[in-house]
């Protein structure tokens, strides 16, 4: 089982290359802060990186979310735990990490957990709507949506699930709360996609 995991993501590197280094790409121009403009590699942290970080889910779910590959996900045998779990943490775990390096190398440290949290949920959530949609570009654009509605208003309606908390929070709250939430939260997702998973013959949420 190990020497096929280590081959699918041989696999997943090699024809997902450019939407799996896209986030890296500019992580590192983020990460070059001392030689840029300092706001301006937060920015890119912000506006750039964190949408970014929706791409490499596609990639890792793609047998999932691919509308050519559908049929085949419904009546083939599926391990729900490797799909739902262990790949998605595996990806969101590796990106959430490289981010809250990033960040902490841009705020002296301030920032780095809530970051991790922060991202770690969004990639978990990415999946988890690409998962109960079957639809990959149905799952980003409500993840993006999601990220975006958050990010222009401060976290309305989102409460300790608002991503951006790290970087624009809101008045008079507790950080680790906000962190907390997210990472359990980030979970949950992993337990939603074993279930649709599990019942993947019986929901069919987009109707062709």
């Amino acid at each position: 089982m190990v020497k096929q995991e280590l081959i699918l993501w041989r696999y997943q590197i090699k024809t997902n290359f450019l939407i799996l280094c896209l986030p890296l790409f500019f992580l590192g121009m983020s990460a070059m802060g001392e030689y840029l403009d300092f706001q301006y590699s937060r920015e890119i942290l912000l506006f750039v990186v964190f949408p970014l970080l929706a791409f490499p889910v596609i990639g890792i779910m793609n047998q999932i979310g691919s509308l050519t590959q559908k049929e085949l996900m419904i009546t083939l045998p599926v391990q729900p735990w490797l799909f739902g779990v262990i790949r998605p943490l595996i990806i969101s775990s590796f990106y959430a990490g490289a981010v809250m390096l990033t960040a902490y190398k841009l705020w002296l440290g301030k920032t780095g957990a809530e970051v991790f949290a922060a991202a770690f949920f969004f990639m978990l959530l990415t999946a988890t709507l690409i998962t109960i949609f079957k639809n990959s570009a149905f799952g980003i654009c409500l993840a993006l949506a999601y990220l975006f509605m958050g990010t222009f208003t401060g976290g309305s309606g989102q409460s300790s699930l608002y991503i951006m908390q790290w970087y624009r929070p809101k008045p008079s709250t507790n950080p680790d709360d906000f962190m907390t939430a997210q990472l359990i939260a980030g979970f949950v997702c992993c337990l939603i996609n074993v279930y649709f998973i599990k019942k993947r013959s019986r929901f069919h949420i987009l109707k062709e």
